[in-house]
C-alpha cells in the first residue's frame, strides 16, 4: 500500500461582503462580494448575500436583504457561487471541458482578463424529491446558466437557476455580473488563447460504453497461458490451481429480513457476523452472520415524527449508526428543535436497539432558509478514530424551494449535494459544505481517512474527495473529477412507481478497496442500446485522480439493469443490481436480483463471476399491486400486462372517490380523472450491498420469494438477505502472486502491490544461486537441518509459511530477536528426494504493517 500525503485544502473559507445590501432596487452600485484570494463577485443591483450559507458555498438572491425573509426560500433568481483547487492551470483549463459536457445547451468561450471562461445556458429539469407528498407539483424546468474561469490554478464557478416564472431579464443582470467576476491578476493572453482554441475544437467526451466479457469465460482477471517468472513458482502452481478458482458463491440460502419496505440500506460488522437491515418499513439485525434475523421495529428516532430514506454504517467502535429523515417538532426527545433533518440514532449492541443522538442536519422552519435534507447516505470509518471516538460522515441533496413553501417539507426544488462530519461518534457536527454541482450523492470513507463522494451532474458522474473529518474534512485539490460520461437509465421502467423522478435508476456508488487505499471504484448503470443497460465498474489506481480502467460486471446478454450499488472486498469491487434479461413480450417486468464481480489486475480490470441471486426465481413488479400513485401514468401504462389499477380517481378540484383506476379507462364517475402521485416507493429509490471479512451482504425488495426461503412470507414486496463468501482471500493470480527479486549474493527483495498478497520462494534455487546449502550424498536428508536466517524481516511486516511441492504446510519454527528472523526445520523422511535439495517452498505474505 503507498502511502498517500495529507493535503489540507481551505476552500473559501470565509466569505465577506464588502459593504452592506440595499434594502431596496434604488441600489446602483454592485455589492462586492469577497470569494476567493483575488478573486471578487459584484452582486447585481437589487440582489443580497443569502444569509447561513454553506461553509465553501457564495449564495446571492435576487432580492434586497430586507426582503429575504418575506420570500420564504422561493427566490425568483438565484446565484451559487463555488471554487476548485486545480493542480495546475492546464488541468483548471481541462475542467472548463468538462463542465462544458455536463449539460447540453449553448456555450460561449471568452478570456476574462486573460483567463479561459466558459459562459453555458441551458435548461435545468426542477428536481422532486424522492419521499412521497401529497402534492409534489407538475415537472417544471429553470433557465439556468454557467459560468466558469480557470483562474491560474483556481477554478471559478457560478450557477445561476430562475424559477419558471421569473423575469428572464434576471438571468441576463446574473450573466453580467458572472461575466464581470473581479480578478487580481491578468492572464498571459497567448496562454489563454491557445487555451481557448483547445477547448473549442476538443472532442466532447462520449458516453460509457464498455461491454460485458465473454460469456462462456468468465474473466478471471486474465492469467497468463505462458512460462511464469521462474520454474518453481510454475511448479508450484500447476499443483494449486484450485486456488485461482476460488469464486464467491453463497454462504446460504436467502432469508427474509424485513416483511414489507424497501429503500433499503445494508451495514456488516468487520467479522461480518452482526449485520444491520433498514428498510422504509423499519430494520432488521442479525448476529449469527445472516443466517436468521429479528425484526426490531420502525424507524428509531426520538419519536413518531421520523420518516424514511434510511442509511446504515458500522465503524471502528464496532457501533452501528442509523440516518432518517427527521421532523423535529420542539419536544425534549428532539433537543427542542424544529425543522427537517437528518437524524442519527446508535447501537452499541450489534444493531438490537438504537438510540437517538443527535441531527447531523437540521433546516429550520424560518422563511429565508428553508431547506430540506433528502436521501441522506452516512459513511463511518472502519479503521480510524478520531481522540478515540467514531468519525461519521453525511452527504444528502439539499433542497431549497423551487416555489412557495409553508415549511421546511416541500416537494422540490432547486438541490445541492453536501456534507457534513462527526468526530465524536455523532453528537456533534460539522456546518455543512458544498459537495459539488449536482445531484444524488453517495458516499465512502477509504482505510486511510479519506473520504469519496460520488455523484452526477448532467451527463457526467463526479467524484469528490475530502480529508477526514479530524483534519477538517478538506476539498483535496484537483477535485471533483469527471469519471465518466454515461447515457442515464430511460424511462419508463415497466412496474416502478417513479424513475428518475426523485431517483436515479443509473445510480453512481463508489467504493474503496479494502486491499490498497488508492484503488477506488465506482459502478454505475448506462444505458448501451434501446433494451440494455449495463452495470459498469471504473478503476482508479492513484486515490481517485484518474479513471481510466472499466468493466461491465454484467453477462454479455440484453436486459434492463438499474439500481446498482458497489462494495470491495479481497481488493475486488462487487456490485449488486436489478436485472430484466428474462423478460418476454407477455411479462415485460420480470426482475430478477444479481451480483457482480469486477477484478483488477496490474494493468486492466475484467469480470468475474455473476451470481444470480434469485435462483432464476423473477418478480413480475407491475404484478405486486399500486399502494401508492406512480409520479408517472407511464409507469403503468408500460406494463404488459393491463388494465394495471395504478390511479386513484378524483375531480381536478380536489376531492372525489379516490377508486382505483387505469389510465387508459379512466374513472366511471363524471368530471373524475385518474391521477397520478408521489409514489411510495415500492422497490426503493436505491439499494445497497455491504462487503466485510471476506463477506458480501446483499439485499433487495421483491413480491416474489426468491428460490430457496424457508416456510411462508408475508404478501407484498419484502426485503431478502442473501449473505455470498467472497472466496479467498489469497488467491493466486499475476499481479499478488509471484516470486522475489535476487539482487545479488546473500540478498532477496520482496515488493508487494497489494496488501495480502504472496511471494514464492523455492528453497532449491537458493541453495543453488544465493546460499551454500549442504551436499547431498546418496541414501541421506538433503540438508539434515535447515536453518536460514533473514535479516529485517520484520513478523509484523512480512509473515512466512512452509510449505512443500504440493503446497502442504510444513512444520517449523521461527524466532525474532528484533534484528533478525530465524526459521529452522528438520525434514520429514516422506519428503526426502535421494540426491536432491529438499523440495520446499517459502511464502511470504505482506503483514499487517507493511507497504
Amino acid at each position: 500500500m503507498r502511502v498517500r500525503a495529507a493535503f489540507r485544502i481551505v476552500v473559501v473559507a470565509g466569505l465577506a461582503a464588502a459593504g452592506s445590501a440595499s434594502s431596496g432596487p434604488a441600489q446602483t452600485r454592485p455589492q462586492q462580494v469577497q470569494v476567493g484570494p483575488g478573486i471578487r463577485i459584484g452582486a447585481p443591483a437589487g440582489w443580497s448575500v443569502l444569509k447561513q450559507p454553506m461553509r465553501n458555498l457564495l449564495e446571492i438572491v435576487s432580492v434586497p436583504a430586507g426582503r429575504q425573509e418575506e420570500m420564504k426560500g422561493a427566490f425568483p433568481a438565484r446565484m451559487q457561487v463555488t471554487t476548485e483547487t486545480r493542480r495546475s492551470f492546464e488541468e483548471a483549463v481541462s475542467r472548463l471541458g468538462e463542465i462544458d459536457d455536463e449539460w447540453p445547451g449553448k456555450s460561449r468561450w471568452r478570456l476574462l482578463r486573460g483567463w479561459p471562461t466558459l459562459e453555458k445556458r441551458y435548461t435545468l429539469p426542477i428536481a422532486r424529491r424522492g419521499e412521497p407528498l401529497g402534492n409534489i407539483g407538475p415537472e417544471r424546468s429553470s433557465p439556468s446558466l454557467t459560468v466558469a474561469v480557470a483562474y491560474g490554478t483556481t477554478l471559478v464557478r457560478v450557477e445561476t437557476h430562475l424559477l419558471p416564472e421569473a423575469d428572464p431579464k434576471l438571468l441576463e443582470l446574473a450573466a453580467r455580473a458572472a461575466g464581470e467576476i473581479a480578478l487580481e491578476k491578468e492572464g498571459d493572453p497567448g496562454a489563454g488563447k491557445r487555451a481557448l482554441e483547445r477547448l473549442q475544437t476538443r472532442q466532447p467526451a462520449a458516453p460509457e460504453r464498455s461491454e460485458p466479457g465473454d460469456d462462456e469465460s468468465p474473466g478471471h482477471g486474465g492469467f497468463p497461458a505462458g512460462p511464469l517468472p521462474f520454474d518453481r513458482f510454475h511448479y508450484h502452481l500447476m499443483r494449486n490451481l484450485h486456488l485461482l478458482w476460488d469464486d464467491p458463491n453463497p454462504v446460504d440460502d436467502p432469508v427474509l429480513a424485513v416483511a414489507g419496505g424497501a429503500e433499503i440500506s445494508v451495514a456488516v460488522s468487520d467479522d461480518a457476523q452482526d449485520i444491520v437491515v433498514a428498510t422504509n418499513g423499519g430494520f432488521s439485525n442479525s448476529n449469527d452472520g445472516g443466517q436468521t434475523f429479528n425484526f426490531r421495529g420502525g424507524t428509531p428516532g426520538p419519536n413518531a415524527n421520523v420518516d424514511g430514506d434510511p442509511s446504515v454504517a458500522w465503524a471502528q467502535s464496532g457501533t452501528f449508526y442509523y440516518g432518517f429523515i427527521g421532523f423535529p417538532n420542539g419536544t425534549a426527545a428532539w433537543g427542542g428543535q424544529n425543522g427537517c433533518s437528518t437524524g442519527i440514532s446508535a447501537s452499541s449492541d450489534g444493531g438490537q436497539t438504537f438510540n437517538f443522538v443527535a441531527n447531523a442536519v437540521l433546516c429550520s422552519n424560518a422563511a429565508a432558509s428553508f431547506c430540506f435534507p433528502d436521501q441522506e447516505h452516512i459513511a463511518a470509518d472502519r479503521e480510524n478514530a478520531a481522540a478515540g471516538n467514531d468519525q461519521i460522515y453525511s452527504v444528502w441533496r439539499n433542497f431549497v424551494p423551487g416555489g412557495a413553501a409553508a415549511s421546511c417539507n416541500f416537494g422540490s426544488g432547486f438541490v445541492t449535494p453536501s456534507i457534513v462530519c462527526s468526530q465524536d461518534g455523532g453528537a456533534n457536527w460539522t456546518a455543512p459544505a458544498a459537495v459539488g454541482t449536482g445531484d444524488f450523492p453517495r458516499i465512502t470513507v477509504g482505510g486511510d481517512g479519506f473520504v469519496y463522494v460520488a455523484y452526477r451532474s448532467g451527463g457526467s458522474i463526479l467524484l469528490n474527495k475530502f480529508s477526514s473529518c479530524r483534519a477538517g474534512l478538506a476539498q483535496q485539490a484537483g477535485f471533483p473529477v469527471t469519471v465518466a460520461s454515461f447515457t442515464s437509465v430511460p424511462c419508463p421502467m415497466p412496474g416502478l412507481d417513479r424513475c428518475n423522478d426523485g431517483n436515479i435508476l443509473s445510480s453512481p456508488t463508489v467504493a474503496v478497496s479494502d486491499r490498497n487505499d488508492d484503488r477506488v471504484f465506482v459502478a454505475f448503470a448506462t444505458n448501451t442500446v434501446a433494451g440494455n443497460e449495463n452495470v459498469v465498474v471504473r478503476e482508479s489506481r492513484d486515490g481517485g485522480a484518474s479513471f481510466p480502467r472499466s468493466t461491465s460486471v454484467n453477462r454479455n446478454v440484453a436486459g434492463r439493469r438499474f439500481m446498482p450499488w458497489v462494495c470491495a472486498a479481497n481488493g475486488r469491487a462487487y456490485a449488486s443490481f436489478y436485472d430484466r434479461r428474462n423478460v418476454t413480450a407477455a411479462n415485460n417486468d420480470l426482475t430478477g436480483f444479481y451480483l457482480g464481480e469486477a477484478i483488477p489486475d496490474s494493468s486492466s480490470i475484467s469480470r468475474g463471476t455473476e451470481l444470480d441471486l434469485t435462483g432464476a426465481v423473477d418478480d413480475p413488479q407491475c404484478a405486486s399491486g399500486w399502494p401508492c400513485r406512480p409520479r408517472s401514468s407511464q409507469d403503468a401504462e408500460s406494463c404488459s400486462v393491463q388494465p394495471q389499477m395504478a390511479g386513484r380517481c378524483g375531480l381536478p378540484g380536489g376531492g372525489g372517490s379516490n377508486a382505483p383506476c387505469d389510465y387508459s379507462t379512466g374513472c366511471a364517475a363524471p368530471g373524475e380523472v385518474c391521477r397520478t402521485g408521489g409514489g411510495c416507493p415500492r422497490y426503493g429509490d436505491y439499494n445497497y450491498v455491504a462487503c466485510a471479512g471476506d463477506r458480501i451482504v446483499t439485499a433487495w425488495a421483491s413480491a416474489t420469494p426468491p428460490a430457496g426461503i424457508a416456510g411462508a412470507v408475508p404478501a407484498g414486496v419484502n426485503t431478502y438477505v442473501r449473505v455470498v463468501d467472497a472466496g479467498d482471500a489469497f488467491r493466486c493470480l499475476p499481479w499478488n502472486c509471484g516470486g522475489p527479486i535476487l539482487p545479488g549474493p546473500d540478498r532477496l527483495v520482496l515488493e508487494c502491490a497489494v496488501r495480502g498478497c504472496r511471494i514464492f520462494d523455492p528453497i532449491p534455487k537458493n541453495c543453488l544461486v544465493k546460499w551454500n546449502c549442504p551436499g547431498c550424498p546418496p541414501g541421506a536428508l538433503c540438508p539434515p537441518f535447515y536453518e536460514m536466517r533473514f535479516h529485517g524481516l520484520d513478523p509484523e511486516v512480512w509473515q512466512v509459511e512452509l510449505v512443500d511441492a504440493e503446497g502442504e504446510p510444513v512444520r517449523f519454527d521461527s524466532r525474532w530477536d528484533g534484528e533478525t528472523r530465524v526459521l529452522t526445520f528438520r525434514p520429514d523422511r516422506k519428503r526426502f528426494i535421494d540426491g536432491q535439495i529438499g523440495d520446499y517452498v517459502l511464502v511470504f505474505t505482506l503483514g499487517p504493517k507493511g507497504i
